[in-house]
């Protein structure tokens, strides 16, 4: 983490790169296994969603500014949105590369 308690990229990287396989993986198992949607949903939160709240988002920010999505400030963009909008962006490239890969080694999704 940075100073201002941002993950670094190289770790949200890290974490779509290995997250997507196994949320892959995972669903083709389940959907194979079972023909019910709950197990696909709590798949789904559990590898994809959980992960993706955790590097994306700035939980130090909330707790020492106090985070209200109805009263932003000037400063919530530069300090909250803004960091966490590239880092989606960093993990959403990493987890395409990743799904990319998946695919040139063969595998069917």
């Amino acid at each position: 983490m940075d100073a201002d308690g941002n993950l670094k990229f190289r770790w949200v990287a890290l974490i779509a790169a290995v997250t997507t396989p196994i949320l892959i993986l995972g669903m083709n198992g389940i959907s194979k296994a079972t023909d019910r949607d709950l197990p696909l949903i709590v798949w789904a939160l559990a590898v994809f969603v959980l992960p993706f709240f955790l590097t994306t988002s700035n939980l130090r920010y909330w707790r020492t500014r106090g985070f209200s999505p109805f009263l932003w400030r000037s400063s919530d963009f530069e300090g909250f949105y803004f960091p966490a909008w590239t880092r989606s962006l960093v993990r959403f490239v990493s987890a395409g590369a990743s799904g990319i890969v998946l695919k040139l080694i063969g595998l069917r999704f």
